[in-house]
């Protein structure tokens, strides 16, 4: 695995830095300042992290322990950020996700694109 990041705090790691350093930059020159709010806003998309790379950074059975326990979360942050009809399809997107990991799909190598693709789908349907 690339950079060696294949343990929990690795994932964590990487979740903060991929959600918190761009938005939060892009956020801070533009208006000078940063809120708590903003940051709130962020959680959905630190968790979405968390969730759908369990399985690319923690390809073993503690990664699938862990992910029960990230995919309660980012429903969670889901559920408080905000509730439409889209976040139906962001349920199911999960829940494929959830047990796309648990199965030895014949996508091989395309199965971690397949996260990343539902991820980017997810976080643009809870952003429209």
């Amino acid at each position: 695995m690339w950079l060696g990041i294949q343990n929990i705090l690795g994932l964590l790691l990487f979740g903060a830095l991929a959600t918190f350093t761009i938005p939060i930059a892009l956020f801070y020159v533009q208006n000078d300042f940063i809120t708590q709010r903003f940051l709130i806003y962020l959680l959905p998309v630190f968790f979405s992290f968390f969730f759908y790379f369990t399985p690319i950074i923690m390809p073993n059975p503690n990664g699938r322990k862990l992910s029960i326990l990230t995919v309660a979360l980012f429903i969670v942050a889901i559920f408080s950020h905000h509730v439409d009809f889209g976040i139906i399809f962001i349920l199911l997107f999960s829940c494929a996700a959830f047990i796309l990991q648990f199965t030895k799909a014949k996508i091989g190598n395309w199965q971690n694109m397949l996260y990343v693709l539902l991820q980017m789908i997810s976080l643009i349907i809870m952003y429209h």
